[in-house]
C-alpha cells in the first residue's frame, strides 16, 4: 500500500527540509526514506535510509538537492528509473534488476555502486 504523505507529521523540521534532516522525518514518522535525484539521464541515490527497525519506505525525487530541496513521491521505482525488465527484485542502491532471489543476494553482498544511467 502506498504511504500516504499527507500524515506525515512536521514538527521536527523546517520547510523545504534540507536533504541532512531527512532523518528526522524517518524517526517522527517510523518510516524509512531514499532520496534519489535524476540528472543528465542519470539516476542517483543520494539519501539511503540508515535505519533498520522500520517496516515502511518511502523513496523521493529530490529537486535541486544543493539549493533549495522540493522533494516528490516515487509512488513505482521501477517505472521511475523506465526500465523495461520485468524483474522480481531491484537493489535500491545502483538500481541494477534482478530476476532472481539468489542474485539479488550476491549482488547485495557486493554492491557499492550507486549511480546508474538510463538509456
Amino acid at each position: 500500500a502506498l504511504y500516504d504523505i499527507s500524515k506525515i507529521k512536521k514538527t521536527t523540521v523546517q520547510f523545504p527540509t534540507p536533504l541532512e534532516d531527512i532523518h528526522k522525518l524517518e524517526i517522527e514518522n517510523s518510516l524509512k526514506i531514499n532520496a534519489y535525484y535524476y540528472s543528465n539521464r542519470s539516476v542517483k541515490l543520494i539519501y539511503t535510509s540508515k535505519i533498520l527497525v522500520f517496516e515502511r519506505l518511502i523513496n523521493l525525487l529530490v529537486m535541486k538537492p544543493n539549493k533549495t530541496p522540493h522533494y516528490v513521491l516515487i509512488s513505482n521505482l521501477r517505472n521511475f528509473i523506465k526500465t523495461a525488465n520485468v524483474a522480481s527484485w531491484m537493489c535500491k542502491s545502483c538500481l541494477n534488476i534482478f530476476d532472481s532471489t539468489q542474485d539479488y543476494r550476491t549482488h547485495l553482498t557486493e554492491c557499492s555502486d550507486q549511480k546508474t544511467t538510463i538509456p
